[in-house]
């Protein structure tokens, strides 16, 4: 049984590679023939997309970070996966919608293959500060873009022999090179986050104080579990075929800030009650509580909400207080105050990893690489 692939250092005479161990599994001789000819198929697609940057270029290097290349190929992949994103920039700033001709093309005095290029550049650039310091922190023992597409196709190889011999394979038979490299990436900053952040003098440790100060600084966004709404509610039954007119006459009343007192004396049968909610009032996030509790979020003591439809009729709720459990809140939301914190902490680390490096660029190379799809 083959499972999905692992990007990391499995000794230090190894090369990086994903790998997983196999279980036979018995298939039939006609399943067999079936998947020998769907891989065929896949690897003739997947040979023709990657064909499409790896040949663009030669793999000359474009760019040095910290003495390591960056080379055409590499530079040519990211511009494979930013031109989406140049696509919609241009056409959202300039309503243009680009064309297999209009990247070399001036547009507002840019050219947009030249933006494609340097926005593939430092997309590059910063992943390569990633990969070196996954590196330095022994979890890979290559921080080369060719190295990394040859881990691709020896898994792809691998898990291509396993369904062959009817073995069990999860995941994707073959890895595209961008599955295969976001994934590798992915695993790695992971990683990263986590050895750099173990013991006290780490670069990412976090103290509990770190997470309490956050929380200090940011309660109002880390509240809703812990928040209890003091309310008055009126409760005014009217039948289905008269809910649209008694919530428009409610509209109007509380456009004149009417009180709810003054609301009720307007519909037989009229109820005016306390009322306590939380937004964990119930287990399920679709229940009354947690709506009327969502629409209060944002309401000041005074304020009334909208009418809100019930099975009797419907109800208008008046904020009263708001009460938040400090103690509540920071238990319910430490680990993921603790989680955007190291997201930050790392985002920052890489970046002034990324800033101590020496970088060099050939901008005439860059220049020359061209687009391999439109």
């Amino acid at each position: 049984m083959r499972k999905g692939p692992a990007y990391a250092r499995e000794g230090k005479t190894r090369n990086a590679r994903f790998t997983q161990s196999t279980r036979s599994a018995q298939s039939t001789q006609s399943t067999r023939k079936i998947r020998t000819w769907l891989i065929a198929s896949l690897v003739v697609a997947a040979g023709l997309l990657l064909a499409g940057w790896r040949l663009a270029t030669d793999s000359d290097d474009v760019a040095t970070v910290g003495g390591y290349e960056i080379t055409g190929q590499e530079v040519a992949f990211h511009m494979n996966r930013l031109q989406p994103l140049v696509q919609n920039e241009f056409h959202s700033r300039y309503g243009v919608t680009l064309g297999k001709q209009d990247w070399t093309r001036a547009i507002e005095g840019q050219l947009p293959l030249n933006v494609l290029q340097e926005k593939a550049l430092e997309e590059a650039l910063r992943d390569k500060a990633i990969f070196m310091l996954a590196k330095e922190e022994d979890l890979i023992d290559s921080a080369d873009f060719s190295d990394l597409i040859h881990a691709m196709e020896a898994e792809n190889r691998a898990r291509e022999a396993a369904v062959r011999h009817g073995e069990v394979v999860y995941g994707l038979v073959r890895f595209t090179m961008e599955s295969y490299y976001a994934h590798a990436l992915t695993t790695l900053q992971t990683e990263l986050k986590n050895k750099l952040s173990q013991s006290e003098g780490d670069p990412l440790y976090l103290e509990r104080g770190d997470v309490e100060s956050y929380y200090e600084e940011h309660k109002s966004e880390w509240a809703a579990k812990a928040t209890t709404y003091r309310v008055t509610r009126l409760e005014v039954p009217v039948p289905q075929e008269e809910k649209e007119a008694a919530r428009r006459l409610l509209n109007e009343l509380a456009a004149q800030r009417m009180g709810l007192e003054t609301m009720a004396s307007r519909f037989d049968g009229a109820e005016i009650t306390q009322d306590a909610l939380t937004e964990a009032s119930g287990a399920n996030l679709n229940t009354l509580s947690q709506e009327i509790a969502a629409k209060l979020r944002d309401a000041s003591p005074g304020e009334v909400t909208p009418p809100v439809e019930t099975r009797e009729g419907l109800s208008v709720y008046r904020l009263d207080d708001v009460l938040v459990d400090e103690q509540q809140a920071l238990q319910a939301y430490a680990y993921p105050i603790r989680q955007q914190l190291l997201e930050e902490r790392f985002a920052s680390y890489v970046e002034q990893y990324q800033k101590s490096l020496s970088v060099q660029v050939d901008r005439k190379k860059l220049a020359s690489i061209p687009l391999t799809s439109s």
